[in-house]
């Protein structure tokens, strides 16, 4: 069953994207985008319309930084017809938006009490955790969504797809909150204008040095829940998880009591401290000034319920088990699942945030309105938002409420010895410890933009309790802090000293709009109900950098530069989505704060500064997808040439770790065979590097792709050398009428090569910057790697053609013969004209589907390895430094980056190394070979027509006029495939002309024929499996960041599953969380 369909789940939703670019008299300088959610009719169909006062228009937003998704909880609805089987009484629709492609949108509902509930807090599972959803209601219903995730091996992790995990009810809550272990990345930015070690790893930036301790807390998902009348409740999922496809069972603890007397808690939040205690920091209702902070430990003591299912014996706290690794609290939870385990509550230290001289007690008001732990510091930090005002007297009962004022509050904790009198002395000689709680940061802010006027409320109209003038919350890396105040203001701060960034409002009304950080709070986003357009509205503001700075000089655009790159690193490092970076330095760059040349200089610097190639190797693959997807718009043909380099680097990383994972013995592939002699070559056993006889068709692809992505390197470099043979021969022609004695003058003609004078030409000086692959020589670690992969791919072809020579397998063999004048399509028939019993006929036998479906022989694979292993040997012994900083340069290019430096490769030295072999170079066909070979390895240009109006950050073009896409149905991806796309009454350019520069993007359509190449352009690339399919075979998904699709997954409740054995189902889970091209998310193709 899909879990979408049931009948409290049931949603479909569509949302309607502002471009900023479109509308920038209407939209604020800083927004990157903001968009509309609205209900899809069939779910809305019985909503009715009650009175304002009879409904709650409060909205959460959580944005999840793995898989970069919002989820945005709108006003609640009210069914029209009761007991109706679509919807119940009332529900709240919870909308999972893509940020990144916000036409891929998806929504349920949630239950709701009534129409006065909303939703008091959403979150997302820390990083650590598996990806679930916590939605807790004001009036107590809280419910776990989670992405299905048992199954086959190969189930797909569908973004758009959640289900229902668990269910409880709780009383009203302060907070309801994931716990996890102490983060282990600490934001430690360096100033811009701080000295810097070229050699410092990021890692010493970003990731705290913190030592391993024995205590600690596992990954397991785990809520905590603190009530308004000061009860505090643990609930967790079974550990470990179940490995069948039944749900996990959920467990819950007694509620512990923090003695906080009659009146409650107005605010408080919970943190696992470093040595995995649980800390509570509360504000008591009583005592609205003092913040007091409580360690929650498992014991009766103040418990208030205690029910085992057998006898236990305890006292207050507990001794805890004996479990090696684990904190008290956790060990507790898991030896005693099935049992109520209790909770005991005591004061650890507190302090007041406010104490007032300036008026009597009576009249003058201080209450914290809301409090946060940093999520860094293991609740030695804590951040408080402070309201200043007035308050209804007992003395004056008609003395109304009133704000004159915020403060927002830094506290920092230590430990301090006791003074005590020497009477007392000590038992061990050291004097006991207490914690100190200091003031750091305190910030005044008033109550409105005017000063000398504040916030007046009617006395019939006052808020429930502190809780609800003010929040207060922190960024996932400790960064950023945002403050969201009463009618919809928010002030944002960076850094430990709370340094200004930026302030905006949103029009919510008389309530708060509590924004969520992205993964690397370069964004936040905030969601509210627009009464007057009746709809749910979600905005996404950039953070960094800020569209108006506050208390700081106008920054340079280098400053912003190495702020950003410092976000792309810490990204790379924590493992989060860094899409919010690329959206903000595309916005940034429109508006001329940044430049994306100069953001990717920067993040090429910091990458060959790294201390060694391990390091480099580690992150290399992460920054190709980011240069590539930032680079997406680009119409420069030097920018092009570069990003399809790196997709053929991604693409190589790619197949080489899945044949390595095919591999019986992954080991026996040879590292270095351009350093073996001729002898090893010769004599190595094609056996040891066997391939698991389950996964030899999926490798079959990846072989073919490898070849092909070869045949693609010789052919451009074959071009490189030409062109510079001819450019040379013309040069000495020119020259030769204008020297004397004999010495030729090696000036170029200004016609051919411009003002520059002759010099070794490299590929590092950006010469002909248009031709792709030619940059890929000088990248050492690329050519031996794909070397390596050669010399497995030729015993591979040679294993094949033994097995189909000796009849082994000759149905499922002879499927891949292609002829050797190409008389087959793409589908594994058997060659017209051949007969399952005749031996094949004389000519090289080509085997699988490389070369646009000929097959490549045996001695074709031979020549292409011989090609690249003599290029690996006449260049192994050049010098390879790491490329020159270009930070600080007026003209900076886009350059690749290299993990072991790049060669300086001659003309003379390509030509050496292809002319014994180009004849027996394997053909191309009829089509453009650069075109044909980009097409079948499904390497994109960035600047595809196609592509960029899907894109939700517009391209950085030229042309300012392209009206924004408008589509009936954002979610019918049908439209998105064939271009069917309607652009108003405006137009955009002719279809005519945008259908020929997307063929050209591909190099289709540009030669005379292209024979039976164009009978296949109806299937599709498989990007995991490689192999051309049609569109019928199995359930296809699409990758959200570069459309490329796959059907080798398996859906929850699928019929229609694809024809795999156990092994290959395994085989191809290893991206069933994300695209290996781009890493970009699932999402099911409509």
């Amino acid at each position: 069953m899909n879990p979408m369909k049931e009948s409290e789940a049931e949603a479909e939703a569509a949302a309607t994207v502002n471009d900023p670019m479109m509308e920038e008299e209407e939209v604020e300088a800083g927004t990157v985008f903001d968009i509309s959610l609205e209900q899809s009719p069939s779910t809305s169909l019985h909503k009715i319309t009650v009175h304002e006062s009879m409904r709650s228009n409060f909205s959460a937003v959580a944005w999840c930084a793995k898989l970069n998704v919002i989820a945005c909880a709108t006003e609640t609805c009210v069914n029209g017809i009761p007991r109706s089987s679509v919807n119940p009484w009332f529900w709240i629709p919870i909308h999972i938006v893509i940020p990144e492609r916000p036409t891929e949108i998806a929504a349920f509902n949630v239950v709701a009490d009534s129409s006065l509930d909303s939703v008091q807090s959403i979150q997302w599972s820390p990083i650590c955790c598996p990806r679930a959803l916590l939605i807790a209601n004001f009036q107590g219903r809280v419910t776990i969504w989670t992405q299905p995730s048992r199954g086959p091996p190969n189930l797909v992790i569908d973004t758009n797809c959640w289900q229902r995990e668990h269910e409880w009810r709780q009383e009203t809550a302060v907070v309801t909150k994931w716990l996890s272990g102490a983060s282990p990345y600490r934001w430690l930015s360096s100033k811009a204008s701080a000295p810097t070690d070229s050699k410092s790893t990021f890692v010493e930036k970003f990731i705290s040095q913190q030592p391993e301790t024995s205590a600690r807390w596992p990954k397991f998902l785990c809520v905590c829940s603190v009530s308004q009348s000061g009860k505090v409740q643990l609930h967790w999922s079974q550990r470990p998880p179940t490995q069948n496809a039944t749900p996990p069972k959920w467990f819950c603890t007694s509620k512990g009591l923090i003695e906080c007397g009659p009146s409650g808690i107005i605010a408080a939040d919970a943190i696992i401290t470093d040595s995995g205690m649980l800390h509570v920091a509360g504000v008591l209702a009583f005592s609205p000034a003092t913040v007091i902070v409580w360690v929650v430990l498992p014991g009766q003591g103040n418990g208030l319920e205690f029910s085992p299912k057998t006898s236990i014996t305890t006292s207050a706290p507990l001794s805890p088990p004996n479990w090696i690794g684990f904190a008290p609290l956790p060990a507790f939870l898991f030896s005693w699942q099935d049992q109520s385990i209790p909770l005991h509550c005591s004061t650890v230290s507190n302090f007041s945030a406010y104490v007032s001289s300036e008026a009597a007690p009576s009249t003058q008001c201080c209450g914290v309105a809301g409090v946060a732990f940093d999520p860094t510091r293991g609740g030695s930090v804590i951040a408080a938002v402070v309201v200043e005002g007035k308050y209804m007297s007992p003395h004056d009962p008609d003395e109304s409420l009133s704000i004159t004022g915020w403060r927002v509050q830094r506290w920092e904790s230590s430990f301090q010895p006791v003074v005590l009198n020497p009477i007392f002395g000590s038992m061990d000689g050291n004097p006991p410890m207490r914690t100190v709680w200091e003031s750091k940061v305190d910030i005044s802010i008033p109550a409105t933009d005017d000063k000398s006027k504040g916030i007046h409320f009617n006395p019939f109209d006052l808020p429930k309790y502190l809780g609800t003038l003010a929040r207060v919350v922190f960024s996932a890396q400790g960064g950023e802090i945002a403050v969201a105040f009463f009618q919809g203001r928010v002030r944002i701060f960076s850094g430990s000293n709370f340094e200004p960034v930026t302030n905006y409002e949103i029009n919510v009304g008389s309530s708060i709009s509590v924004p969520a950080f992205s993964a690397t709070s370069c964004c936040s986003a905030s969601v509210w109900h627009d009464t007057s357009k009746g709809e749910a509205m979600l905005k996404i503001i950039r953070v960094l950098p800020p569209p108006f700075p506050i208390g700081q000089e106008k920054a340079t655009s280098s400053t912003w530069e190495h702020a950003i790159s410092e976000r792309f690193w810490f990204s790379l490092l924590v493992g989060v989505d860094w899409w919010d970076v690329v959206g903000c330095t595309q916005r940034a760059a429109e508006e001329g704060i940044v430049s994306v040349n100069g953001v990717i200089a920067v993040l090429d610097a910091d990458f060959h500064s790294l201390p060694t190639a391990q390091h480099r190797q580690q992150y290399c693959l992460g920054l190709d997808m980011i240069k590539c997807r930032l680079l997406v718009g680009s119409n420069a043909q030097e920018v092009r040439a570069t990003v399809l380099d790196m997709q053929a680097r991604v693409l190589l990383d790619m197949l080489g770790k899945g044949i390595e994972s095919a591999l019986i013995n992954p080991s026996a592939l040879l590292p270095d065979p351009w350093q073996a002699s001729e002898e090893i070559l010769s004599n190595f056993d094609m056996e040891e590097m066997a391939v698991e006889p389950e996964l030899t068709p999926c490798i079959q692809a990846y072989v073919d792709s490898v070849i092909d992505l070869a045949s693609h390197l010789i052919t451009r470099l074959r071009h490189y050398a030409k062109i510079f043979r001819t450019l040379a021969n013309q040069a000495v022609t020119v020259a030769s009428g204008s020297t004397s004695g004999g010495v030729p003058n090696l000036t170029l003609n200004p016609s051919i090569s411009g003002p520059s004078s002759l010099m070794l030409i490299s590929i590092n000086t950006g010469t002909f910057p248009g031709t792709p692959a030619v940059r890929l020589i000088g990248d050492c670690h690329f050519l031996h790697r794909l070397c390596q992969l050669l010399f497995f791919c030729f015993f591979f072809k040679r294993s094949q053609l033994a097995r189909y020579k000796s009849g082994l397998r000759r149905t499922a063999e002879t499927s891949l013969v292609r002829s050797n004048d190409g008389q087959t399509g793409r589908d594994r028939q058997i060659v017209p004209g051949s007969k399952g019993g005749e031996e094949p006929s004389p000519g090289p036998v080509r085997l699988g589907n490389g070369n646009a479906g000929q097959g490549y022989s045996v001695e074709e694979v031979k020549v292409i390895f011989q090609v690249l292993l003599d290029l690996c040997r006449r260049t192994s012994g050049l010098q390879h430094p790491l490329p020159v900083s270009q930070v600080g340069s007026s003209n900076i290019q886009v350059q690749l980056h290299y993990i072991e430096g790049s060669y300086t490769v001659l003309p003379e030295v390509v030509e050496a190394s292809l002319g014994p072999y180009m004849q027996n170079m394997p053909r191309l066909g009829d089509a453009d070979d650069t075109g044909l070979l980009l097409r079948e390895l499904q390497l994109h240009p960035p600047a595809e027509e196609w592509h960029q109006l899907n894109m939700f950050v517009r391209p950085c073009t030229d042309s300012n006029d392209t009206p924004k896409p408008f589509r009936s149905n954002p979610l019918d991806s049908r439209s998105l495939e064939s271009n069917d796309i309607d652009y108003g009454t405006n137009g955009l350019r002719p279809k005519k002309r945008r259908m020929i520069e997307r063929d050209a993007a591909f190099g289709l359509n540009t030669s005379l024929g292209l024979g039976a190449y164009l009978g296949i352009m109806g299937s599709r690339r498989d990007v995991i499996t490689t192999s051309w399919k049609t569109g019928l075979e199995g359930v296809w998904y699409k990758c959200i960041r570069c459309m490329r699709q796959t059907s080798a997954f398996t859906s929850l409740g699928s019929a229609n599953i694809p024809h795999q054995n156990e092994r290959e189902s395994w085989w191809v889970s290893r991206w069933a969380y994300s695209c290996p091209m781009c890493g970009g998310r699932w999402v099911r193709v409509v």
